[in-house]
């Protein structure tokens, strides 16, 4: 179900969770904002940490609401919400509205959300990142969803300014770095491996590159490079780059291979190779030193003659590729 059949702006997006307590007389309430490509990879890392069985469930009012539609709207006949990794959807709407409500009765623990959209052609395709939310139980049966990892404030709307506050701090320079190495690794003759920190200035994000006299920044939500003469130049939205970066495999496999190239030129030579896609797997052999690299079911895999050694998940060593940019 995860194909992008478009590839939209990220934009604010909400959930509003509704907990049902028997015992209690009233409702909560909870909104959890969700600003960027990095929120959803925080709460996907989240997701892989083991969590113990759940047997309570409690019954929640979800009401989502969203700013955008595909360009391809008018072949879009409705939205459909699922929880988990539940097949069937929990909830949906057959028309081009852009909020839909439901009652559910959710695990309580650790939840994800997801949105998909139905096209006239019987297709359906991801609509949305997932919300990811906790559902807890105390002693006294009060039942309110808590965002994950939250800021430690006791008052809710303290709770709130302080996540909107720390992802947007976080994801102007984040998105940058990202940016700057994947340009850096797939046009190094352009943009050699730069190991001086990033500026910035009055907003902007900037990375030089002495040998070719450019440099590449980020402004407003935009890429891009400036020539030697100082004229920038767009290369286009940052969330659309990001969106195409982590949702294409082929694209994960050329930045995760070219930097192990880039990091150990002696082990991975002579480099680059091409790409080769067999089934689900992406992978380059190198026949200097027999190594192979391939990235299957999200993992990332050194072989040799001997043994083959998991390096990693491929969305987790892609955020900490970022890094060397710093």
């Amino acid at each position: 179900m995860s194909f992008l059949k478009w590839k939209p702006f990220i934009r604010p997006a909400t959930i509003e969770v509704q907990t049902h307590s028997p015992s209690a007389g009233c409702k909560q309430r909870d909104k959890l904002h969700h600003y960027s490509i990095f929120s959803f990879l925080a709460a996907a890392i989240m997701l892989l940490v083991p969590i113990s069985p759940i047997f309570a469930n409690d019954t929640v009012t979800l009401h989502v609401e969203w700013d955008y539609s595909p360009p391809e709207s008018g072949q879009v006949l409705g939205y459909r919400l699922y929880i988990n990794d539940h097949p069937e959807a929990i909830c949906e709407t057959h028309n081009l509205s852009k909020e839909m409500q439901c009652v559910i009765t959710a695990p309580i623990g650790t939840t994800s959300f997801s949105m998909t959209a139905l096209f006239s052609d019987g297709s359906e395709t991801s609509h949305s990142i997932p919300y990811v939310i906790y559902i807890e139980q105390n002693n006294d049966q009060d039942k309110s969803p808590h965002p994950i990892n939250p800021p430690k404030y006791d008052e809710t709307q303290q709770i709130e300014n302080s996540l909107h506050q720390r992802i947007i701090s976080l994801e102007n320079r984040a998105k940058a770095k990202l940016l700057f190495c994947w340009s850096e690794l797939l046009f190094p003759e352009i943009f050699s491996l730069n190991t001086h920190p990033i500026m910035e200035n009055e907003g902007k994000f900037y990375q030089s590159y002495p040998m070719s006299g450019l440099k590449l920044l980020t402004d407003n939500n935009e890429l891009y490079y400036m020539d030697s003469d100082g004229v920038e130049h767009s290369f286009g939205n940052v969330d659309e780059w990001l969106i195409m970066l982590f949702a294409d495999e082929e694209e994960k496999s050329a930045i995760l291979f070219l930097w192990l190239e880039h990091l150990f030129p002696s082990l991975f030579a002579p480099s680059p190779q091409t790409t080769i896609k067999t089934n689900d797997m992406y992978y380059r052999s190198y026949p200097k030193t027999g190594a192979t690299v391939a990235i299957n079911a999200e993992k990332l895999y050194y072989i040799n003659q001997n043994q083959t050694i998991e390096l990693g998940n491929v969305d987790n060593l892609l955020l900490g590729l970022s890094e060397i940019s710093s």
